[in-house]
């Protein structure tokens, strides 16, 4: 029984991001305000380290571009890096406020 709520939970969410994907347009806005750090593969194949720079333009304060080993699906390659880098970018910003490059 368990896995069979599991299994149709796992579906809602796999056809949630196929709708998000086919009926999902950018609209252009301003940038935002606030920090962005973007984490990519340096395998990845299909989001090269130059379309990640991109993201950049979406905002007016710091943005870090943190790229960890691994391809497209780097985030379950290397969860536990992921996770330290992301927690060290929040709480930098937290305890600092201001942009810090380095992580």
């Amino acid at each position: 029984m368990g896995s069979t709520r599991s299994l149709a939970a796992l579906h809602q969410t796999v056809r949630a991001d196929f709708e998000v994907s086919e009926t999902y347009g950018y609209v252009e806005r301003a940038p935002l305000t606030c920090p962005i750090a973007a984490f990519g593969g340096s395998e990845d194949t299909q989001v090269g380290e130059d379309e990640m720079r991109g993201w950049r333009e979406m905002t007016t304060g710091c943005f870090r571009l943190v790229m960890l080993q691994g391809g497209h699906c780097f985030i379950s390659e290397n969860r536990e890096a992921l996770l330290g880098r992301w927690i060290d970018a929040v709480l930098r910003y937290m305890h600092i406020g201001k942009c810090v490059t380095s992580l």
